[in-house]
């Protein structure tokens, strides 16, 4: 989609003007990006490592009847260290879901765990092209515009794939990122800031529900910050390296956001809701009357 949609005008110093571009990458041009000897996937430690697994893993047969096998997680996100895993995913026809039952094992959950090599987790899973084709049909009706079922969308949409299908290219074209999605989640998650006092926590000495609250504000804020973008959720770890790449990104409000984590007093939350408060209202207005 080439659709545009200015929603803001965030004027303040520390934030940038948002023009908020609604589209999906088209997967057929991200396989030209791979293709080029600079493209970031290539750097990419995992890919080596899983398409080795994969070769040792899957007999032909196996191989034959997967549409589609790429990476995912912290890998595609930019987020993984020496601690992640790599998140491998199959995607197969329903009908032909129950030849990896001896792979995965009889419980049906289709999904395990390997070392391969010697302390390297692989996250191994199966979900089926049918799955896909629901999840996508279910946000783009809004009935699941969860921030699970958005997670999804994103690792298939940015996965950096081994093997590739045109239905699978058909389906994720047909994702479809609306303002009406960012009006939800922004009046979903804006009831927390307004719901949740963070002083009162202070007072009470209560520090296990401050963080606890502090946490489902940061949440929130990755959000909404997601939403205003147009672009689909991706993860709370590191937003900050989303910086340069998202139109609207308040930078300063997550560094008060860690020093509030790190110097909880009256005067950390006082600097946080002079950043988020504006923010959240700037946003807010530009959105219009809630649903």
């Amino acid at each position: 989609m080439n659709d545009f949609h200015v929603i803001a005008e965030v004027n303040a110093p520390r934030h940038r003007a948002a023009l908020i571009p609604f589209s999906i990458k088209n997967l057929s041009q991200q396989f030209q990006d791979n293709l080029s000897d600079t493209s970031f996937s290539y750097s990419c430690s995992a890919r080596p490592n899983a398409q080795l697994f994969i070769t040792k893993i899957l007999s032909n047969e196996l191989h034959a009847q997967c549409e589609a096998i790429f990476i995912g997680g912290s890998t595609i996100k930019g987020s993984s260290d020496a601690l992640s895993d790599t998140d491998l995913t199959l995607i197969v026809k329903k009908g032909n879901l129950k030849s990896f039952i001896d792979l995965f094992g009889a419980d049906n959950r289709f999904q395990k765990d390997f070392d391969f090599p010697d302390g390297n987790r692989i996250d191994l899973r199966a979900v089926t092209l049918e799955d896909v084709q629901e999840r996508i049909r279910t946000f783009n009706c809004f009935d699941d515009y969860s921030f699970a079922n958005q997670d999804v969308l994103y690792n298939l949409q940015n996965g950096y794939y081994l093997k590739h299908c045109q239905a699978l290219e058909k389906l994720l074209s047909e994702i479809r990122y609306s303002i009406t999605h960012t009006k939800k989640i922004f009046n979903d998650q804006s009831a927390y800031v307004k719901n949740y006092d963070l002083k009162k926590y202070i007072l009470r000495d209560d520090w296990f529900t401050f963080y606890e609250v502090l946490g489902m504000l940061y949440a929130a804020a990755c959000h909404i910050v997601y939403a205003i973008n147009g672009v689909l959720f991706r993860g709370y770890k590191n937003i900050e390296i989303y910086e340069y790449e998202l139109k609207v990104f308040p930078v300063d409000l997550f560094g008060f956001f860690k020093l509030c984590y790190r110097s909880p007093n009256f005067d950390s939350v006082d600097s946080l809701y002079e950043e988020l408060l504006p923010f959240m209202s700037k946003i807010g207005a530009a959105l219009g009357d809630e649903e």
